[in-house]
């Protein structure tokens, strides 16, 4: 056989085999982006339905928390509304004790002097 026959015939083997190589890989390949198409497929008809209820969970979240904050805004003026009632009562007390001990001082001074003068009396009486 001569150089370029030799040549030659490594040439086609080595065709018949990177051949024999190439064709399951590229079928295999092929097979792997159907597959791929195949899920993307179904990931595009999945994730409208998931992003609607994603948006309609998202507007309940948003409802619920302006629900939460107009119920902590009330009892915030509720709180607000007892602190001033228990600050006006703190007032109305000091002003009642103010005005109320002196008078019962007053009577019980006045108390203790008819008692002693009645004791006095009564043991000149005697």
């Amino acid at each position: 056989m001569t150089p370029p026959a030799i040549f030659i015939l490594i040439a086609a083997i080595s065709l018949i085999a990177i051949a024999a190589v190439l064709i399951p890989t590229i079928l295999q390949i092929r097979q792997t982006m159907r597959k791929t198409e195949q899920f993307i497929d179904s990931l595009n008809s999945d994730v409208a339905p998931l992003c609607k209820s994603l948006a309609a969970t998202a507007s309940e979240l948003e409802t619920l928390a302006d629900t939460i904050n107009k119920k902590l805004r009330k009892a915030d003026d509720i709180i607000d509304m007892a602190h001033e009632a228990a600050h006006a009562m703190l007032s109305a007390s000091r002003m009642v004790r103010g005005s109320v001990l002196p008078v019962f001082a007053q009577i019980g001074g006045i108390t203790a002097g008819i008692k002693t003068f009645s004791h006095f009396f009564l043991k000149q009486g005697k």
